[in-house]
């Protein structure tokens, strides 16, 4: 298992979507916050729109490269020669989910810390609720495992269309139709309790809540749904002939 991580992780390293993608995300964020600037925004304020800003390129940079990641390597027969070199398919798909997820790990600690820098240096540091190791960067850490089990559902599509193009084009619309349906119940009294327990709801909830009970929730929720997609994957994958 490690010398197949590492492999993975070397693979994923040099690879022209890991580099392009991470440019992209973080040239975009850049952008986008210098966009988002609002007469009177402090530091913190434009910290929080920087975390909104990457949930919107998750929703649309994401998929693109879950279907690259996972799909893309079906076509190329990666994971077919893994197999057949006699590699545990297990082993094969949590080193495929670790340098999917690993990779957007990178590209949020990277785009969202620089451009947060810029706006704190440029704008003053303000004053977070709670303080600023709460609210700014315990908050930073568990909204990265919600972006992470969030962004994890795509490795179900990109296992199940064996075309790229496709399972690209699913990826997105799914993404988008998640954060749009759970846009709408996250306002609803009788669904937001529910919420707190989906990703895509925490999402919203970590975003305006930094106390510790809803980080606490949040942290246990995401890791769940990540475990979660890695069971549902590994059960679709584990007897699937490969051609």
């Amino acid at each position: 298992m490690k010398d197949l991580l590492r492999w993975e992780i070397k693979q994923t390293l040099r690879s022209k979507a890991f580099i392009g993608m991470g440019i992209a995300f973080f040239v975009c964020m850049l952008l986008l916050i210098f966009l988002s600037v609002g007469e009177g925004d402090t530091g913190y304020d434009l910290y929080l729109k920087n975390l909104s800003n990457f949930t919107t390129l998750v929703m649309f940079l994401a998929g693109v490269y879950a279907g690259i990641h996972f799909t893309g390597a079906f076509e190329d027969r990666r994971i077919q020669s893994a197999v057949m070199a006699g590699k545990n398919r297990f082993g094969i798909l949590m080193a495929k989910m670790i340098s999917y997820l690993g990779s957007l790990a990178v590209y949020y600690i990277t785009s969202v810390t620089a451009s947060s820098i810029v706006t704190y240096a440029l704008y003053g540091a303000g004053e977070p609720e709670g303080g600023f190791l709460r609210a700014v960067i315990a908050r930073g850490l568990v909204y990265l495992l919600v972006e992470l089990s969030f962004a994890s559902i795509c490795m179900i599509t990109s296992l199940l269309i064996k075309h790229t193009g496709a399972s690209i084009t699913v990826n997105l619309l799914m993404l988008i139709i998640l954060y749009s349906v759970g846009e709408i119940l996250i306002m609803k009294e009788e669904t937001i309790r529910f919420m707190q327990f989906l990703p895509i709801g925490q999402i919203f909830i970590t975003f305006f809540d930094a106390g510790t009970g809803n980080l606490i929730t949040a942290s246990f929720v995401s890791v769940f749904w990540i475990m979660a997609v890695l069971a549902v994957s590994y059960l679709k994958f584990r007897k699937e002939e490969l051609k």
